[in-house]
């Protein structure tokens, strides 16, 4: 009997990495009413964000879903994004690139920050019958804070990039603008202040824009 037959078979698994890159070994929950909430350790890690699992078929069982996938999942809002997972899931990972070379720390690690740091800890309930209802300040749960700030993340990422692009463009708007209205040249401070105001003014009043800026009409409707 040669050696290879009786020595004994040993292996070594290997440690599963989001996207074969970023560990859950290092990542720390430092709110303890949120450890049960946030599926990020060893028990839940994923090689991607794409497990399939039925986690809505029985009440709280979302908490077990990997919060990647959960992530993903909210960036597939609005029914022109629904279904379109492979696509969220490139999302997410170019981000967690991102995120990695301008912070130099472990993108999981970030995304649950945000989440401890963004989750909402008080929130008010009605109570009382028709016509005498007063509002009564109350603890939000754990899970809820979860819930209520993962579709905020991608929604709000969302809408900064709209504004990037936005003031790419602006002066664009500007010259044509006051060019025709030399008028509106002292609400320009105001402007400034609230820029969603002055582009909510353009879509409203001025159809014919996306006449001369083409892919303007594109871009409301990808970032809306």
């Amino acid at each position: 009997m040669t050696d290879w037959e009786t020595a004994p078979a040993v292996t070594e698994t290997p440690d599963i990495k989001l996207f074969g890159k970023w560990s859950t070994d290092d990542v720390q929950i430092n709110d303890i009413s949120l450890q049960d909430y946030i599926a990020v350790k060893e028990k839940y890690a994923k090689y991607l964000p794409h497990s399939a699992g039925r986690y809505a078929a029985k009440r709280f069982r979302k908490a077990q879903c990997p919060i990647v996938e959960r992530l993903t999942n909210s960036m597939m809002m609005h029914g022109r994004n629904n279904g379109k997972k492979l696509m969220t899931v490139r999302i997410v990972k170019h981000a967690f690139e991102i995120i990695h070379l301008l912070t130099g720390e472990n993108p999981l690690q970030v995304l649950v920050n945000a989440i401890i740091n963004s989750g909402p800890r008080e929130d008010s309930t009605r109570i009382g019958r028709a016509g005498t209802v007063r509002r009564q300040a109350v603890d939000v749960s754990p899970l809820r804070r979860v819930n209520q700030v993962i579709p905020q993340i991608p929604k709000n990422s969302q809408h900064s990039q709209l504004f990037s692009h936005f003031f790419l463009i602006f002066p664009h708007f500007f010259l044509i603008f006051f060019s025709f209205f030399p008028f509106f040249l002292i609400f320009f401070p105001f402007f400034l202040i609230f820029p969603d105001i002055f582009l909510h003014f353009f879509l409203i009043f001025f159809p014919i824009f996306p006449r001369f800026f083409p892919d303007f009409s594109s871009i409301i409707y990808h970032f809306s």
